[in-house]
C-alpha cells in the first residue's frame, strides 16, 4: 500500500517535518473538500444558534451600517465632496474594508482556533485557512444584496464589469 502524499509505500520512513510535493498535496487537499465547506458552515450556524435574529443579522448588520455611515458623514458632516453617487460610493467603501478587515483578522486567529482540530485529525493543514476565507465569504454574500439594492435605488444601471464582483471578493478573502 502507497502513502497518498509521495507515493511510497507505508512502511517506509520519511521525515515528520518534511513537505510534500505539490501535486500530491493538492490531490489530498481536493479530496477533503467536503471538510473544507463543512467547517464554515457548522463555525457561522453555531454562532449565530442561540440569537435572536440567527443569520437574518448578516443582512441586517451591513443595512445598519450603511444607514449609520451616510447619517453620519452624507448628512452631518457633508462629506459627499463632489460624488455623484455618494451613497453607493460609501456602501462600497464602507463593506468592503469591512470583509477585509475580518478577512486579516479571521485569518491570523484560524490555526489557533482549529488547533485542536489540527492535532487531533491528519488532513492537509491548508484546509483551514481556505476555510476561513470561505467563512468570510459566506458572511460577506449578503453584504452583495446590499450593493446591489443600493446601486438600483440610486438609479445605477447594472454593467458588465459587476460580474467582477465574485472575483475581487475571491481575491480579498
Amino acid at each position: 500500500m502507497t502513502d497518498s502524499f509521495n507515493g511510497r509505500a507505508e512502511n517506509e520512513l520519511h521525515p515528520v517535518l518534511s513537505r510534500p510535493p505539490v501535486i500530491p498535496y493538492c490531490r489530498e487537499l481536493y479530496k477533503r473538500r467536503q471538510l473544507i465547506l463543512a467547517i464554515p458552515r457548522n463555525a457561522l450556524r453555531a454562532q449565530n444558534m442561540h440569537t435572536v435574529l440567527g443569520n437574518f443579522w448578516y443582512l441586517l448588520n451591513p443595512a445598519l451600517q450603511t444607514v449609520v455611515y451616510f447619517f453620519v458623514f452624507g448628512f452631518l458632516f457633508d462629506a459627499n465632496r463632489g460624488i455623484s453617487n455618494y451613497l453607493g460610493y460609501l456602501v462600497i467603501g464602507v463593506l468592503t474594508f469591512n470583509v477585509i478587515g475580518q478577512a486579516l483578522t479571521s485569518a491570523s486567529r484560524c490555526i489557533v482556533n482549529y488547533q485542536s482540530l489540527i492535532r487531533s485529525l491528519y488532513f492537509p493543514r491548508t484546509a483551514v485557512p481556505i476555510a476561513s476565507g470561505l467563512s468570510n465569504i459566506y458572511t460577506f454574500l449578503p453584504s452583495i444584496l446590499i450593493f446591489i439594492f443600493i446601486a438600483v435605488l440610486t438609479g445605477e444601471t447594472p454593467q458588465l464589469r459587476w460580474l467582477f464582483i465574485p472575483v475581487a471578493l475571491l481575491i480579498t478573502c
